[in-house]
């Protein structure tokens, strides 16, 4: 152990607890730390509230310190136990006279309770190693077992922190991700005591800071006092004046920095962090890496899957999904969605005219206006070749169909082409649709605003119809 082990002393047994110390401390060349209590009750509250190494007491005939006890064997690794047998008695005559490690009778030998608590002292600590690495081998097994069984950036985050705060016992852990060397950090994940950094503003320019060195340079650091480190800044100092040291760790990855694992004030040690947690968090950290690069490739290959290349809009497969996600949702909480379906006027003449190249850019602006014209909870998909879609949840057909007039108002008066020197004039047609208001089925309600909107095709074109249905099966359209 490399701290002072600590020493729960009965003062039932009426020993003196300097000369303890100070005969505990002869025999254990860490030293120890004597800690008197007063009765089991206290002693349960010690046990419970702090790192303990051995317990000390008078193993009564009545039993009175079952609970500590068990307490205890309990503990990972289990707490060693001394018990003093009262004058006259041979044998503790209580069940758990096995959970003693040793067992001395009174008056105490402070000579004999130095030897007793120096060997249990070196069990326990040769028993917290190897918990200590069983631990490890055990974090970094699951740690490396998340990059093949989880995909989500989200998810693959919170186990990376929760796996850090099992190696390292500190008062905060965040971890902070930016793009490259030269780019800056935000805060992704922060957990503990101390982690006043969240929101906007917590963001760390390029090279800034403790963590953005670490990102730039691309270099592990331990940092005993960090407010009297040069590197620390301002918004680091939403630690507070309780932060002390920082161990900070990058996540590389094919020669590039992903972002860091910063971990603050190291617990139940003055000194700060030691190599072995450097150590231990840098390995961590070559596994969250590789992580974190397969989950953000997932997320990119999966958000390609349910793009158009073209406008950057979702396409018809996303759509199909959200909408069959949308009606279910209807089902069962009895509200609405409404669905805008429209396709431009005389686009094949823009092709003709000035070429596919003209009319792919064409498609891209009408993107843009669509984009703008609805709300942020509003799923805007290009349904195929100048045919766009609208699904709006919450949405009654009543307000669709105003969202549908201001659209169509928006494409009416939006001079395209500019920058191709075009000053193109182009107009849609649209049709909307509402579930249940005028369908009964998801596929009843994309054929009602198709409907919808080629009614206005086959009239005077750049108009809105509003589907409405008495049943599924049978549908009519009426004009704004």
């Amino acid at each position: 152990m490399s701290a002072k082990p600590t020493v729960l002393l009965a003062r039932v047994l009426g020993c003196d607890e300097k000369s303890a110390r100070e005969r505990l401390a002869a025999a254990v060349p860490s030293g120890v730390e004597v800690v008197g209590f007063d009765g089991p009750e206290e002693g349960i509250r010690l046990l419970s509230g702090r790192q303990v190494d051995l317990v000390v007491l008078q193993a009564d005939a009545r039993g009175g310190y079952r609970n500590l006890l068990a307490l205890a064997a309990q503990s990972l690794p289990r707490v060693p136990v001394i018990g003093v047998l009262p004058a006259g008695v041979a044998e503790p005559v209580e069940r758990h006279a096995t959970a003693f490690d040793d067992l001395l009778a009174e008056p105490l030998d402070l000579a004999r309770l130095a030897r007793s608590a120096r060997s249990a002292l070196l069990v326990r600590s040769l028993s917290q190693q190897l918990h200590e690495k069983d631990l490890e081998l055990l974090t970094l097994d699951e740690v490396g077992r998340t990059i093949i069984s989880s995909l989500e950036l989200q998810t693959v985050l919170n186990i990376i922190m929760e796996k850090t705060r099992g190696l390292v016992h500190a008062e905060s852990w965040s971890l902070l991700l930016g793009e490259e060397r030269e780019g800056g950090l935000y805060l992704s994940v922060a957990v503990g005591e101390t982690t006043g950094r969240t929101g906007a503003a917590a963001v760390l320019k390029p090279g800034e800071g403790i963590a953005g060195w670490v990102a730039r340079e691309g270099k592990p650091i331990v940092v005993v006092d960090a407010a009297a480190d040069p590197r620390w800044c301002d918004l680091e100092q939403t630690y507070g004046a309780r932060a002390r040291s920082i161990l900070c760790v990058p996540l590389e990855t094919r020669g590039r920095v992903l972002g860091v694992i910063e971990v603050v004030n190291k617990k139940g040690d003055p000194g700060g962090f030691s190599a072995r947690d450097l150590s231990l968090v840098t390995r961590l950290a070559g596994f969250a890496a590789i992580a974190i690069e397969n989950a953000r490739l997932y997320q990119q290959t999966k958000q390609l899957s349910l793009i158009d290349e073209l406008t950057r809009l979702y396409n018809t497969r996303y759509f199909t999904q959200y909408l069959d996600a949308e009606v279910k949702r209807c089902r069962r909480y009895k509200s609405s969605v409404s669905l805008i379906f429209l396709d431009l006027d005389h686009f094949k003449q823009v092709n003709d005219r000035h070429g596919h190249l003209v009319g792919s850019q064409l498609l891209r602006e009408v993107a843009d206006v669509l984009r703008h014209g609805v709300r942020d909870v509003d799923i805007v998909a290009r349904y195929g070749g100048d045919e766009f879609i609208v699904i709006m949840p919450e949405t009654r057909l009543e307000a669709a169909a105003f969202v549908a007039e201001r659209l169509r108002v928006a494409m009416d008066e939006h001079i395209f082409l500019v920058g191709e020197g075009l000053r193109a004039h182009l107009t849609a047609s649209f049709g909307v649709a509402s579930f249940p208001e005028t369908c009964a089925s998801e596929n009843e309600l994309i054929r009602l605003a198709d409907q919808a909107m080629y009614r206005v095709k086959d009239h005077n074109r750049n108009g809105v119809y509003i589907a409405s249905a008495a049943a599924v099966g049978t549908s009519r359209e009426q004009g704004t």
